[in-house]
Order: C-alpha cells, then structure tokens, then sequence
C-alpha cells in the first residue's frame, strides 16, 4: 500500500533533512539557450499533464493548458538557472497544490538555495495589506511593530503579491500563503525578488513617516522562525478541561508512540471525566494520514467515513521517466488503478469504507484551535470533524483545503539541462463529506482570530484565550 513518505507529506519538512546536501550554492550561474530551457520545459510539461493527480483540481482545465502554451512561447532567451526557475515558479503555484515542490537540485524547502549573501535582515509580520516590524536582531534601528511600507522603491502590498503569486498552497485560500511569509519573509524575498547589498526602507513609526537605508545581510544570519515543541503534550487546565496539543503527525519517540500516546491521553480524559477538550492542531503540517483517522477514531462514538476515494493522473506509463525517480513499488501498484466514471482511481489504501470508533471515545465539548500552518493531514481531519459538525473550530481557515489534496508517492523529476527539481504528488485524497461546497478552500473556523502584530509582540495568545472562554 502507499503510505506518504513522512519527510514529504508535511508542507515544510523535508528542509530539516536536506537543506545541507546538493545543489552547492558555489555552481555557476551559466545561461541556458533557448534549445534547453525548451527542453526542460517539455519534461515539466510531460511531468505535470501525466502524473500529477491533482493538475485540474484546484484550476480551470483551459487556463492550464492556455499557461502551458504561452509560457512555452516566453521562452525566447536565454536564461540562468535562477532566472528559469523564477520564470516557472509562478506557473506551477496556479496549479493550487501545496505539496508540489520546484526547487534547486537537492533542495527542496530552501529558500536560500541561489545565494549566500544580501538577505533582507527584518523579521516581518504581514497583516492584511501591511506589514510590522517583527524584530530587528541585526540592525536594531527600526523599532519592533513599526510598520513597513515600501522596500527598495516597492510598495508592500505590491511585495506581498508578488511573493503570493509564488507560494504553493492547496485550494484558494490565503491563510498559509500569510503564514509562510511570515515565517520566512528574508527567504521569501530574496528566492522570488532580489537580494540587494543595501535595502532602501520606508517605514512608519510613532506616526511619522521615516526612510532608512540597511545592509543585507548572509544567509547564516536570517532564517525561519522554528517551533521548538513536543509532538504531543496532554495537560490539564482545572474546571474539568483538557488541552491536548498535536504539533505533526508523525511518530514520536521510542517510548511515545502516536497510537500510545493517544491510548493514555484517552484514558487518562475519561478517568479525570473531562467534560471539553481543547484541540490545539495548529502550525501542524501533516505527516502520516493514518494518524488522521486514528485521532477522529477517539472523538466519535459512531462508525465514519473518512476519505471518498483516491485517483491517479492515468495508468503510470511516463514519457518523462528517464528523468525521474519513481516509488520502487509503483509497478506493484499498477494493478489497484482502475478507471471510474472516467477518472483512475487507486484502491488499495487505508481510510476507504466505514471506520469504527475507539472504545475510549471522548463524546464531550470539542473546540479545535486552527491556523494557516494546519496543513495536509491536519485538514483532513479538521475537514471531516467540520462536516460532522463535532467541534468549535477557532483561529484561522486551515491552510490545506477541505476537499483534500494531492500527495502520497511522489515522482522525483530532475530536469535534463538546469537539473532544477519538480516533485510531483501521484495520489489524489478526496474527503468523504456530505457539504461540498466549501471543499476548495480551507476549513472553516468558526471564530475567526487573527493575532495583532501587538499581539505578537506581547506574546499574546487571543485563540487559546477565546478558547478558553468558551470552554467556560
């Protein structure tokens, strides 16, 4: 069966164990004629139209194929690497799929793969049409939720855009888009921008309007902001309520095993008779889909669908083969695809018919706390607690769709001549629900609840704090 390879599956976690190895930053910048980059193009072309499970999903089926045309007529000079993959980048993010990846050789997830030095150095927290200050641990001359608004000459809404247009998300929301930026703004910039030896900064502090002139600085000085936390914690709060936090779907260690874990969570809710359970899943990218439907298992006391169905682009005969690495168990595999209504589909995975509860079910109040960075297997949780109507969801719409997504195995392609990669997702995930029509954008919450900058700074927590009020 296809499992989905743990270091894949989540939106961004692949970086942790490859961002040191490949595509050395030292590789030079040739130009590509116009023959090659052609040619790389047919592969990403052939890649995308036969294998990708999820091309049509999220976008019109002309509008692609339209794309495909004039961007293959744009190709009409001569290109660096970087220039090529800048050219792509946006094309690809219009297929609406988070979990396709185009990248530097042996570097998918890093944002500092083309160049080591002249980074933006501030740390920024956008906000709707603006942007703050979020800290300054380089330059410490622009004070912490002053507000940003113009970059080198660039207003930061037209910054914002531009980036957006090159971020892969599932589906038509932004929520994730809003997260990643800021997450990893300096990244974000100088991938899809420009890195500049001095950045020319418009800003506005205490109400006056001020201009400053800052250096870049190396790649060694800026990155992401990293969530140092337990896989999953159980506490409890008094007044007979529980936090659990799930911050990945993924195995722990030795000792505490997601199915462990959640046997003696479980318990130790039933015998604490825990009347609300606060579900904190948020900046939860995803992991293992199994451990999606294993926790909804333990929040229902009535059998549930969870996933419709699963389809693949066609019968796996790839013209773009010799450039890619395949799952080795792909030809297995060949045997469960059938076609159905006119689409492929894939039979031979777990999720599909009936699921039965746990007996330690928790049948109490749930209120589930959500984010731009509760992705993949966390949307399709959240989806089917949403469709079930079995909890309070508070936050932001999730950054995965509610319908599903595009993931599990993945054909690895290495273009011919700038050796750029295309990770391509094979498997397509539909959601068993019975209301469809929210199913392209994220899940819902309930209560929407964005964090000020004001907020952030203070280390305010305005989603645990609603939660909890009306967990009371």
């Amino acid at each position: 069966m296809i499992t989905r390879i743990n270091i894949i599956r989540g939106k961004h976690l692949l970086l942790l164990a490859m961002a040191l190895t490949g595509g050395s930053l030292a590789k030079a910048q040739r130009l590509f004629t116009v023959s090659e980059l052609k040619k790389d193009f047919s592969v990403v072309k052939a890649a995308l139209k036969e294998a990708h499970a999820g091309i049509y999903r999220y976008s019109d089926k002309v509008d692609i194929e339209n794309h495909f045309v004039s961007m293959e007529k744009g190709i009409n000079r001569p290109m660096t690497e970087q220039a090529f993959f800048r050219y792509l980048n946006p094309f690809i993010a219009t297929i609406k799929d988070g979990h396709t990846k185009f990248h530097r050789e042996g570097r998918p997830d890093d944002l500092f793969a083309f160049a080591k030095t002249g980074y933006f150095p501030l740390k920024l927290y956008f906000y709707g049409n603006k942007a703050y200050v979020r800290s300054d641990t380089v330059n410490g001359r622009i004070s912490a939720g002053a507000e940003i608004t113009s970059i080198n000459g660039r207003p930061v809404k037209v910054v914002r855009d531009l980036i957006f247009k090159n971020i892969f998300v599932d589906g038509k929301g932004n929520t994730m888009k809003y997260a990643l930026i800021n997450d990893s703004f300096g990244g974000y910039y100088a991938t899809f921008i420009e890195t500049s030896k001095l950045f020319k900064v418009g800003y506005v502090d205490n109400g006056q309007a001020k201009t400053i002139s800052i250096a870049g600085v190396s790649s060694q000085n800026i990155g992401h902001i990293e969530d140092l936390v337990a896989p999953y914690q159980l506490s409890f709060l008094g007044e007979r309520i529980a936090l659990m936090r799930i911050s990945v779907f993924q195995p722990g260690p030795a000792a505490v095993g997601f199915d462990k874990f959640l046997s003696e969570s479980f318990q130790a809710i039933r015998n604490a008779q825990i009347s609300t359970l606060l579900l904190d899943l948020r900046n939860n990218e995803g992991g293992i889909d199994a451990y999606g439907i294993m926790l909804y298992s333990y929040l229902t006391d009535i059998s549930f669908n969870y996933y419709d169905r699963f389809t693949v682009a066609g019968p796996a005969e790839y013209s773009f083969s010799r450039y890619a690495k395949l799952p080795p168990e792909l030809e297995h595999l060949k045997r469960f695809i059938k076609k159905v209504d006119g689409e492929y589909q894939f039979s031979q995975k777990v999720g599909l018919g009936p699921q039965q509860p746990n007996p330690l079910n928790f049948n109490g109040k749930l209120i589930i706390l959500i984010n731009g960075r509760s992705f993949s297997v966390t949307s399709e949780f959240a989806s089917i607690a949403k469709d079930n109507r079995r909890a309070v969801f508070i936050g932001e719409d999730t950054g995965g769709a509610a319908g599903g997504n595009t993931s599990g195995a993945f054909a690895l392609v290495t273009l011919p001549n700038t050796k750029l990669g295309l990770d391509i997702p094979l498997l397509g995930y539909h959601m068993h629900l019975k209301d469809y029509s929210q199913a392209d954008f994220g899940v819902k919450a309930d209560y929407q609840i964005v964090p000020s900058i004001k907020d952030i700074m203070e280390k305010n927590d305005p989603v645990m704090q609603k939660a909890l009020a009306l967990s009371k």
